[in-house]
């Protein structure tokens, strides 16, 4: 049996298709309106007509004479769905396509397809988004997220809700992680190449903790690695800072050099050539004291360090971390530390402080036991500290 579908904007279109391909004999055997699953939502309709010219049943096409009268005129009105145009009476336009609506909305219901089924089962509720959304910016609220950088991340999940509108919670948990992964510049831990000393300088502001994470590093080499670590001071300013340090380094049998001039350092390090790596703790500075930093700066000069880490107590207002950052950019710092964690109410506010700054982190310190309170920056478990969000997996 030749069956032939025909598709267009309106009835009276596909009606004239079947007229012009299989002649005024040809019977309609279904119509139905399609688009009714993802075109319908842009706005995008047809009619589709089932016809054959093989079929023994009388023909649903109207008169040839009524195809040139104009539509609002007359046209066969089906009395049965099915029955011959030749018997039926004029009737409105209109009303006939209100009919012919409600049995193709029968025929939908019928025959509602696989494809728009399971959009319908996936499509969250209208309000669902941003339901969605009030719940993860109360979530970074909590975590102590300042409202611009929340504000941020939010506009990064709306764009991602524009492309996958069913995305869930658990999904948009997961991409937030990912957005906020992705802006945490990572230096990585201390690198001891083989064969070659590593020269390391701490700088950053008075009370930040600069001595004890030096110990936690040296502690760190020498104690696991197994590695010839020296230890060199320049804080002669603050009482009882040599005496903090060298007690360390007895426990850990380091040797422990003090320079508080050009020839001392250069004393220091002729002293500790053998050591593969050099840890160098300067004198707390006040970010206002530029004199003071200056004096630092060229001291270091002599030592020429590898890397220069800026340690920033995690406890700081952020403008004071900004501050310092601007203060001691003249040192050349080459990493940022962050220590203090573990006395943070909320890790969250750190959030802006990582997103600005340009300098890469390389450790965070939890605490004073030494040495374990201190790690490397690791991505994943500061997005997670940083947003409060612990149930995604970010691969």
């Amino acid at each position: 049996m030749d069956l032939r579908t025909y598709r267009a904007r309106s009835l009276q279109e596909a009606l004239r298709l079947v007229r012009a391909d299989l002649g005024d004999d040809a019977a309609v055997l279904h119509t139905r309106e399609v688009g009714a699953g993802l075109m319908r939502w842009f706005g995008r309709t047809e009619i589709e007509v089932t016809a054959s010219n093989e079929v023994d049943v009388p023909s649903r096409l109207p008169a040839a004479s009524r195809f040139e009268h104009d539509v609002h005129e007359s046209i066969p009105e089906p009395t049965n769905g099915f029955e011959s145009a030749q018997h039926s009476q004029p009737t409105d336009f209109a009303d006939y396509r209100l009919r012919f609506r409600e049995l193709l909305q029968q025929d939908d219901e019928a025959g509602f397809s696989e494809v728009d089924a399971q959009c319908s089962r996936n499509a969250p509720a209208p309000a669902a988004k941003p339901k969605l959304l009030a719940t993860i910016r109360q979530q970074l609220h909590l975590a102590g997220v300042e409202e611009a950088t929340s504000a941020a991340w939010l506009a990064q999940l709306q764009d991602y809700l524009a492309q996958f509108p069913n995305a869930t919670a658990t999904e948009l948990e997961d991409r937030l992680l990912r957005h906020v992964e992705a802006e945490i510049p990572l230096s990585g831990p201390l690198q001891l190449p083989a064969g070659e000393r590593r020269i390391v300088a701490l700088v950053g502001p008075t009370g930040v903790g600069k001595t004890t994470t030096v110990a936690k590093l040296a502690a760190q080499f020498r104690l696991n690695q197994q590695r010839r670590v020296g230890l060199i001071t320049i804080d002669t300013y603050r009482i009882a800072a040599v005496d903090q340090l060298k007690t360390y380094a007895d426990i850990m049998n380091l040797p422990l050099e003090v320079a508080s001039s050009p020839r001392e350092m250069a004393a220091a390090l002729a002293a500790l050539a053998d050591c593969q790596l050099v840890l160098i703790d300067t004198t707390g500075r006040s970010p206002r004291d530029a004199m003071r930093i200056a004096e630092q700066r060229n001291l270091l000069a002599i030592a020429d360090p590898d890397e220069v880490h800026l340690v920033l107590s995690a406890t700081s207002s952020t403008a004071c971390q900004q501050l310092a950052m601007r203060a001691y950019a003249s040192v050349s710092p080459t990493s940022l530390m962050l220590t203090k964690l573990d006395e943070l109410p909320q890790v969250g506010c750190l959030a802006g402080l990582l997103r600005e700054t340009s300098l890469p982190l390389s450790y965070t310190t939890h605490g004073q036991n030494v040495p374990d309170d201190i790690r490397a920056a690791d991505r994943r478990m500061l997005a997670r500290s940083l947003t409060g969000i612990r149930t995604a997996e970010v691969n």
